[in-house]
């Protein structure tokens, strides 16, 4: 913890004061004491904190039913959703394992992105995912995806 508070001391003294956003970018991110980059971080109803993902699949059950209803209104062939800070992909695994077994149909024409910048969290997320394998992109940044371009639900 000491490192991340030199870090942030430094920053503002060599350049004033820092937004709320890069204060949390150092805590989270920062290679050598970052709270998600350390591989100390314990999510889930045992660790640290936890969200609704981690309390029921109805969340999940629920987010996927706004995008199967966001895919229809759009009418697009083909339909993206990025989840930006995945985590582990608890969420996304529930939101994909409803839509593949209520609106099977939609499934084939679906692509999940997972922008999640802890390398240790994004392999945690791509071990918990390997049976959406094919639909699940796993990026470390939203400039990773091709074209730069997506139609469809994008989510924190």
């Amino acid at each position: 913890m000491k490192h991340i508070r030199d870090i942030i001391e430094s920053r503002i003294k060599e350049s004033g004061p820092i937004t709320f956003e890069e204060f949390m970018e150092i805590a989270l991110y920062d290679p050598k004491g970052g709270y998600y980059s350390s591989g100390k971080a314990n999510i889930g109803k045992e660790g640290d904190f936890y969200t609704s993902p981690y309390v029921h699949k109805a969340f999940g059950s629920i987010i996927a039913g706004f995008i199967i209803k966001s895919f229809e209104l759009l009418e697009e062939q083909k339909l993206s959703i990025v989840e930006l800070g995945a985590g582990k992909g608890v969420l996304a695994n529930d939101i994909l394992n409803q839509i593949k077994t209520k609106y099977p149909e939609h499934y084939k024409h679906i692509h999940y992105y997972i922008v999640e910048q802890s390398t240790g969290t994004a392999t945690e997320a791509r071990n918990n995912l390997t049976k959406h394998n094919d639909k699940v992109a796993i990026l470390s940044s939203l400039d990773e995806i091709e074209g730069g371009k997506i139609t469809g639900v994008n989510f924190k």
